[in-house]
Parts: C-alpha cells; structure tokens; sequence
C-alpha cells in the first residue's frame, strides 16, 4: 500500500503543488492511488470531487474524504 501513497504524494504535492482549498477532480476514486490521492488532498485542506461507477463506490469516495461525488452509471 506505501506505493500507491508514494504515487499519489508525488503527482498532489511535487507536481501540482496543491494548496489549501483549491479544487481537485479525482476520476476513478476507488482505485489505490486515487483513494489515497483523495486522503492527500484532504489532509491538505482541498476541496476533492470524484467520480464513481457504483452506489457501493460513490459510498465508498464519501468515507474516505471526497466533499462531492459524480455516479457516471
């Protein structure tokens, strides 16, 4: 699991340099990297919206963070 963590860090902290509150769109939020790059962003103080497949899914997004979620089925 430190992968997808060390993964995540690198693509919301180094490359995008994320702050507080800006806005960050997640697709796929149940993945490995996407779930931790959703605890990233949060941790940070950024508002996460994210995109699911599934009910399951979308309850999921909520309980690790996501403010917003989009049910694409």
């Amino acid at each position: 699991m430190q992968l997808v963590y060390m993964t995540a860090y690198e693509m919301i902290i180094k490359r995008s340099k994320l702050v507080q509150k800006y806005i960050v769109v997640i697709y796929g939020a149940t993945s490995g990297v996407w779930s931790a790059a959703i605890q990233i962003a949060k941790d940070l103080g950024a508002i996460v919206i994210s995109t699911v497949g599934s009910d399951e899914k979308e309850n999921y997004a909520y309980s690790i963070g996501s403010d917003y979620v989009l049910n694409h089925t």
